[in-house]
């Protein structure tokens, strides 16, 4: 009897073992994939313009993802490309909360972000963006259903803006300004925050950074529009030395369902 017992144990344990080596290799064969697909489907419906990643890597155990190359499109009638190139993203989370409610991480650090604003006519390229950004006063049954997440720290470095001006006889028509970092803290903690709403909490932050920054430098013709652009978001206007915190509503579409059969949540 007490062998019997012994080999059932055995038996368990193996069938564990099988289990978890099974889906680490999901994991790391699927799971920076799926997180691909979750960050360009929800970046692109909440910005209203193609966002791309080159690559996504997952290390499950490790708790660490890396992605490259993020890239935010102009909207049509624009002379660049992209608004806005990320060269890396480092992120800690914790891997057991991928298959919970609440992805819980505990830093995304985003490094060597180019942003390239062009002026047409009464508008710019940024301020189109910004428009498109939903409201947080949207109601709930509008918002289409996320994985929420719970960002400890969020830090953004190395970030310049080069500003393509109107042509005036003269005058430079480009300006280049280097943005100190820019921190979030405890992103989710006060509301629901998932993929597409962290993309534009990252891009509003961005923007509030060259509005203050550029307050000295950048013309009010542009100015103007993009800080009236800010606060028809609802979201504040950094001020001097000013981090943004706590700010979150939920938007766009969230990891859970990209990532489908590998961190889907059990039906209640």
């Amino acid at each position: 009897m007490a062998d019997k017992k012994k080999n059932l144990i055995w038996i368990v344990l193996l069938s564990l073992i099988g289990l978890l080596a099974i889906l680490s290799l999901l994991l790391k064969l699927f799971g920076g994939t799926a997180l691909k697909t979750a960050i360009q489907t929800a970046g692109s419906a909440v910005l209203k313009v193609p966002v791309t990643v080159q690559s996504v890597s997952l290390a499950p155990w490790q708790g660490k993802l890396e992605m490259t190359a993020l890239q935010i499109s102009n909207p049509e009638g624009y002379e660049h490309p992209h608004l806005l190139s990320m060269g890396y993203g480092h992120i800690r989370l914790n891997t057991a909360s991928l298959f919970s409610d609440t992805v819980q991480i505990e830093q995304i650090h985003l490094q060597k972000v180019e942003v390239v604003i062009e002026q047409k006519g009464l508008t710019n390229n940024l301020q189109q963006i910004l428009k498109n950004l939903p409201k947080p006063e949207s109601k709930p049954e509008e918002k289409p259903a996320g994985k929420n997440l719970l960002i400890k720290d969020l830090l953004l470095e190395e970030v310049s803006v080069k500003v393509k001006l109107l042509p005036v006889p003269g005058k430079a028509d480009t300006i280049t300004l280097k943005l100190a970092p820019i921190r979030m803290t405890d992103v989710g903690k006060d509301g629901k925050v998932n993929v597409g709403e962290l993309t534009a909490k990252v891009l509003t932050a961005i923007a509030a950074g060259i509005a203050q920054q550029g307050k000295d430098l950048l013309p009010a013709d542009l100015l103007n529009p993009l800080n009236d652009a800010l606060k028809e978001t609802g979201r504040q206007v950094l001020e001097a030395g000013q981090t943004i915190l706590k700010e979150g509503k939920e938007l766009g579409k969230g990891v859970g369902e990209a990532v489908q059969g590998l961190f889907k949540k059990k039906e209640e």
